[in-house]
């Protein structure tokens, strides 16, 4: 079953697996077999970077939110009907929804409101409802809290009028022709509870006019009005112990799991004593440790504290403290519970399994009135105790969830604190000796060989897919990879059997060198004392020092270090004064916007005012301020030069560029490749007894130490061009084994920069370069109908007889309009002003520009403009009982299917994603014969510029009936094209090839005669 002869080696990325199979001779490489490269998608929308499950998820919410409102709507209507509340005739109601409904509101408080009036007002609350929070709420990202100080603002607002409910309020803006509804910057988000207090007041004053509703009706439009139902709990992963069994993984913040963190240290806590002896904590050292830490009196264990608590020394230090930790890990959940305001010593009364109960019912319980009530009858708190524990926000209390069950988290720390075994120990005896599983023929579906990883959830009573049955990991991106891992495997198992050893690159650096050790703690200590001043800063001036704060202090510093009353916003230029800097006219803010970096360092951000911040959206400062005439980007660069230098390249045009261009592995990925590489491990261990790993920086050392950069770049740098460097990583990686580890630790060690490795064998450079010549690099295409059927527009329908050609119409926002697309502007007079305003304007960014200032001028945001466009569909709404039709234009092309025709030609017919899912078959004659369909990743072959290519299809563009591509080994964003008429198909000898896994081509060769 094995190869003895052969080691595999694997470069495993977010969308790559490089592989080399290198021959042994006595154990050590000899020579290459073979190598190759498999790219594939990494499961993220290729613009914003984000998972392509997150677009599906909103657009879904956003349903469901919609469907949710209509039914309401329904409801309430047919119930006001009913009641007599509002009359059955359509036109009558319309005259009725024809009234002022704040006027209404506000009169309904002291004056009787006929029966169609009070009817409005019902209908008008359910229109609005306001926002309901949560406890959950209290956890929500920094980008959620401008929207919560918009509400603070209102309520503040609400309080000062003296009005007694938020219609009345609305009501006297109203007159004084303020705006009533919510605009960002205008504070005029409501709350649900101001909604509810204003229903209970209009109740009280209208319920004796009107003595046919019953309290029970009263109740019923309350309950349609403001019932909302439960937030769906979040599902924990299966524990990694018991992961057959529910419940899951247990919240952090379950005691057990905090005591099991705090064994677990202990365990490894070592004492280096001043004659530098080095031992374990002694048996009634840790105990004493463990009562302290547990008690609830320190949310820390500061190192300073522990030697005092067990008696140390004066100069005796533990291995795991350091300048950059100062402290151990102590009971956080028993330090809130422990308060006096809820539980106090009492909490120590209870068992750990009573302790676990009551944190569990408090993290899943989202009705404070629940929490408070099981408090007071359960638990023995006082009706004071209970309502201020009901309101413990979450985020007081350990985040997220541990990799155990709770009863596994008891029993490892158990283990760990009675027989002073460590956590692997423990965790060995707790699961018990496992036999070593038989190795497979060939790699399974990764949930059946890694049963802990997944949640397992099968359809019922629908045949399922195996990852429906098994189950998947959560992170697509981690999804993707391995079942694309499967693939290459099992190719390499069919062609070469078994290696018996493999070796796979881990996204971890090895051991730093003790210079590099103190340069990091040196700059995370200046990171940490500028930190701690900042905070002692806003002590003084009586600012609470909380985290977001104490960042907007240092980003406020650093606007002008050398004068505190010269501290300006970068884009607008107002001054920022240390009073106005805490007050929600600021903001901290994405320089490049987070939701397509994914940088949330200071080094992305600055302040700005909240204003402003909203003008600039989800933009980079030059896309937001380089063509808006309210700003001068110019003094906005100006303004940069005075900001570190890690920051003022954010502010040029080219910056987005630049970031996309240097950040090809933003932390999200190297994130997700850690975790792979872990899992990956694990996986393959199925199929190969010897799975061992290797730290990418040692990778990336070799690689240069042996030249073996400069085989795909002049220069010995490393390029990220040419998809073929993962093989060059790939070989690195086969030739790593624990003697080359040991010396190159040992080498940093020391940091030795004489050492060097010897070449594996002769002239082995130029076997390498052969065989990387040689390589097809493998793309996975996209075979399958799934993306986006159509675009996000959606189109009125005009007779294209009376609009000049054109069927269709729409509007955007005025300064968005390009030249070209002003002549069908679809009014005539506005067409004509448009255009004399841009009259002589050829840049694009003048034009912007002067259609910014003309809708300035004349009030006008939006300007609809007539389209033509023969594919786009119709869609009739509502879909049930259709009354409205509109035109959706399909959006990605599945394929371009190349057809030959009866009389030997060769036609080319387009087939949408929507045409796919519906199974729409188009043949552009009853006896054409299908030659190939080509989709997006396609491997093809042509002449192209005078010479045979291989390359992959990158884009299917309909439009212009052409096929974007880019040679099949280059990973930047260049493309040539190539027509698909007839008569390029036969000047190019243009063909579809396959490519296996492998990179192995089968070319039937060019098949028109």
């Amino acid at each position: 079953m094995h190869n003895n002869g052969l080691r595999l080696g694997l470069d495993i990325g977010t969308n790559s697996i490089g592989w080399c199979l290198l021959e042994l001779r006595d154990g050590q490489p000899s020579g290459i077999r073979d190598m190759g490269v498999r790219i594939f998608s990494d499961s993220r929308d290729p613009k914003s970077k984000s998972s392509l499950a997150t677009g599906r998820r909103m657009a879904r919410l956003m349903r469901r939110r919609r469907d949710r409102f209509l039914a309401r709507r329904k409801s309430l209507l047919y119930f006001l009907k009913t009641k007599g509340l509002l009359p059955e005739n359509p036109a009558e109601r319309d005259a009725i929804f024809a009234q002022n409904p704040y006027q209404l509101r506000a009169k309904a408080l002291d004056e009787m409101l006929s029966p169609a009036e009070l009817g409005r007002v019902l209908f008008h609350l359910n229109q609005r409802r306001g926002f309901k929070s949560n406890r959950r709420e209290e956890t929500a990202k920094k980008e959620e809290t401008d929207f919560q100080k918009e509400m603070a603002g209102l309520e503040k607002k609400l309080a000062d009028s003296n009005c007694r409910t938020l219609g009345e309020f609305l009501w006297k803006r109203f007159e004084n022709k303020e705006p009533v509804r919510a605009r960002a910057g205008q504070e005029l988000y409501p709350t649900r509870k101001m909604y509810l207090e204003e229903f209970e007041k209009i109740v009280e004053k209208q319920a004796p006019f009107h003595p046919t509703l019953t309290t029970k009706d009263w109740e019923h439009v309350w309950h349609i009005i403001f019932y909302q139902r439960p937030l769906k709990a979040q599902e924990a992963g299966p524990c990694q112990i018991n992961y057959e069994h529910k419940p899951g993984r247990t919240p952090r913040a379950l005691p057990s799991y905090q005591k099991f963190l705090i064994a677990q240290e202990l365990a490894n806590l070592i004492v280096t004593l001043p004659d530098k002896q080095k031992r374990p904590l002694t048996k009634d050292e840790k105990k004493e440790l463990w009562e302290i830490l547990n008690s609830g009196k320190h949310k820390t264990g500061g190192f300073k504290s522990v030697r005092k608590w067990i008696g140390l020394p004066e100069g005796t230090t533990f291995n795991l403290e350091s300048e950059t930790r100062e402290k151990l890990a102590a009971n956080e959940t028993a330090y809130v519970m422990t308060d006096e305001k809820y539980f106090g010593e009492g909490w120590h009364k209870f068992s750990d399994e009573q302790q676990n109960k009551i944190v569990d019912f408090f993290w899943n319980e989202e009705n404070e009135l629940k929490i408070a009530e099981r408090a007071t009858h359960e638990w023995g708190l006082s009706s004071e105790q209970a309502t201020h524990f009901s309101r413990i926000p979450l985020k007081d209390l350990p985040k997220g969830y541990g990799r155990f069950c709770a009863d596994c988290a008891g029993k490892l720390a158990k283990l760990m604190m009675e027989e002073g075994t460590f956590y692997k120990q423990a965790y060995d005896k707790l699961v018990g000796d496992e036999d070593q599983p038989d190795l497979k023929d060939r790699l399974e579906y990764y949930g059946k060989c890694l049963p802990e990883a997944v949640w397992v959830k099968p359809r019922k009573g629908v045949k399922c897919m195996e990852e429906e049955r098994a189950g998947k990991i959560g992170n697509p991106t981690v999804h993707v990879a391995l079942n694309q891992l499967r693939k290459v495997i099992n190719c390499l198992l069919d062609r070469y059997g078994h290696p018996s050893e493999m070796v796979i690159e881990l996204a971890r650096d090895i051991k730093m060198s003790y210079e590099q050790k103190k340069r990091l703690e040196k700059n995370n200590n200046e990171n940490k004392k500028r930190r701690g001043s900042a905070r002692e800063k806003l002590q003084e001036q009586g600012v609470d020092p909380n985290d977001d704060n104490i960042k907007k202090y240092l980003l406020w510093e650093e606007l002008n270090q050398k004068d505190c009353n010269d501290r300006k916003c970068p884009y607008s230029g107002r001054q920022i004064s240390f009073s106005l800097l805490f007050s929600h006219e600021i903001n901290i803010e994405h320089i490049l916007p987070f939701s397509r970096t994914l940088d949330d360092s200071l080094a992305n951000k600055t302040i700005a005012f909240r204003n402003t911040n909203n003008d600039k959206g989800n933009r980079s400062p030059s896309e937001a301020f380089l063509s808006n005439p309210a700003y001068n980007y110019a003094e906005i660069l100006a303004k940069a030069d005075d900001l570190p230098s890690n920051k003022k390249w954010r502010f040029t045009e080219n910056a987005m560029e630049r970031f996309e261009g240097e950040n090809d592995f933003l932390a999200r990925h190297l994130n997700d490749t850690a975790y792979l590489s872990k899992i990956a491990r694990k996986y393959l261990q199925s199929v190969c007894t010897k799975v061992d790993t290797t730290p990418g920086r040692l990778t990336a050392w070799l690689r240069r130490h042996w030249g073996l950069n400069s085989i795909l770049n002049k220069e010995n740098v490393k390029t990220r061009d040419d998809h073929r460097h993962h093989a060059v990583d790939a070989f690195v990686v086969a030739m790593t084994d624990r003697k080359i580890l040991n010396n190159a630790s040992k080498s940093q060690d020391k940091n030795d920069n004489r050492f060097h490795v010897a070449e594996p064998w002769l002239e082995f450079r130029n076997e390498v370069t052969k065989k990387i010549s040689s390589i097809t690099v493998s793309h996975r295409p996209k075979h399958y109908p799934t993306g986006r059927f159509f675009k996000e527009t959606a189109y009125g329908i005009v007779d294209p007889q009376k609009n000049e050609g054109y069927n269709l119409v729409t509007s955007k926002p005025i300064d968005q309009f390009k030249k070209n697309q002003v002549k069908s502007v679809r009014d005539k007079k506005l067409r004509f002003l448009m255009l004399e305003k841009i009259k002589g304007l050829e840049d694009e960014k003048a034009v912007t520009k002067a259609l910014a200032e003309f809708g300035n001028e004349h009030k006008i945001r939006k300007v609809r403009f007539l389209e033509e466009n023969k594919s786009a569909r119709s869609v009739h709404h509502p879909k049930r009982n259709p009354k409205h039709e509109k035109k959706m234009a399909p959006d990605e092309v599945l394929c371009i299917r190349f057809w030959k025709m009866p009389d030997g030609s060769i036609e080319a017919k387009p087939t949408y994603l929507i045409d796919a899912y519906q199974k729409i078959k188009s043949r552009p004659h009853p006896n054409a014969k299908l030659m190939y369909a080509i989709f997006k990743g396609d491997t093809i072959r042509l002449i192209h510029k005078g010479a045979e290519k291989t390359v992959q299809v990158k884009i299917l563009s309909v439009a212009g009936r052409q096929i974007l591509f880019a040679q099949h080994n280059d990973s930047t964003e260049k493309k040539d094209n190539t027509s698909f008429s007839e008569a390029l198909i036969k000047k190019t000898k243009f063909r579809k090839i396959h490519v296996d896994p492998l990179g192995k081509v089968k070319d039937a060769g060019f098949i028109y005669d």
